[in-house]
């Protein structure tokens, strides 16, 4: 799926404890708050097009079947190893990022909402 200078592929989502241990590393990290659980979504990140771009994890947004929107986890993402916020991609380069969310615990993310940047339109990937 494309939006702006990216083309993006989701490759997996995991939720619960493994997911909130990566925000939390060796516990120095971000706890997860009671009610919720962490979500860390995995996409390839491919610069398509003539100039650099940053990928921003905090432009990325989740849904659940209930229509709510939910905004990335942006302290989350700070800890998590691999999660390449914040990073300049350029022109015919792939990066793998790992986009964290917290939702409710038990709900379930149906959607998401890519974009390149905070002002495109974003595309929508069901899951």
């Amino acid at each position: 799926m494309k939006d702006g200078d990216f083309a993006f592929v989701v490759n997996g989502m995991s939720c619960g404890a493994n997911a909130a241990a990566a925000v939390n590393p060796d516990g120095v990290g971000e706890t997860v708050p009671a009610g919720a659980q962490e979500c860390l979504v995995t996409m390839s990140v491919t610069d398509d097009k003539g100039s650099a771009q940053t990928f921003f994890a905090e432009n990325q947004y989740a849904f659940d079947a209930a229509g709510h929107k939910f905004s990335a986890d942006s302290n989350g993402a700070i800890y998590v190893s691999g999660a390449n916020d914040d990073t300049q991609v350029n022109p015919g380069i792939t990066i793998s990022a790992i986009v964290p969310f917290q939702i409710p615990a038990g709900d379930q993310i149906v959607s998401l909402e890519l974009h390149d940047s905070a002002f495109s339109g974003g595309v929508t990937v069901h899951l």
